[in-house]
């Protein structure tokens, strides 16, 4: 009987530890399974564990880890990248993934739905500015109502939720973008 959820929330490194915990408990929950969510990295490890492919992309991901020294870089912003490299990371590292013979086919066979969550942005702002703006909005918000679960400025602001189910992409490309 599918009767169980899980959901990995994002935050970086540490889904490394979520990858591990669902790697170490998935003969007992996958069969319960009625479907799976996450956010940002977690996201990424849901889909790299669910295709099989943890252990190849956990060492490409330490690889390519190695060349990162800061968690936020200004100068990066200057060069017109994002601030925080952890987003090229895990892209490269989800490609990297996927780019192996059988490994989207096998998310999309998956039989419970892989639902990626994310935020879209006002709709007359740009990406990039939208980031910052959310952010920051986030950031505040959780300075100035400290203990806040589920934070309310970015909806104020035009933020809507996205759901979409990743067994849907058609390719390593859109999986990440779509992450």
């Amino acid at each position: 009987m599918r009767d169980l959820a899980i959901t990995l929330a994002g935050g970086g490194n540490r889904t490394l530890y979520n990858l591990a915990l669902v790697e170490r408990w998935a003969e007992r929950l996958e069969p319960r399974l009625a479907a799976v969510a996450g956010v940002s990295a977690g996201a990424c490890m849901l889909c790299i564990h669910l295709a099989g492919r943890a252990s190849e992309a956990r060492d490409f991901w330490h690889v390519r880890r190695r060349a990162v020294s800061r968690n936020l870089d200004p100068a990066r912003l200057l060069r017109g990248e994002a601030i925080a490299p952890h987003g090229d990371v895990y892209r490269d590292t989800l490609i990297h993934a996927f780019e192996h013979p059988g490994a989207l086919e096998r998310l999309q066979a998956t039989p419970f739905p892989i639902l990626i969550l994310a935020a879209a942005p006002p709709s007359p702002l740009p990406p990039a500015l939208g980031t910052i703006l959310g952010f920051g909005a986030y950031s505040i918000e959780k300075k100035l109502r400290y203990g806040l679960l589920h934070p309310t400025f970015g909806r104020r602001l035009g933020f809507r939720p996205v759901v979409i189910d990743a067994r849907t992409c058609t390719s390593a490309e859109e999986l990440a973008d779509l992450i």
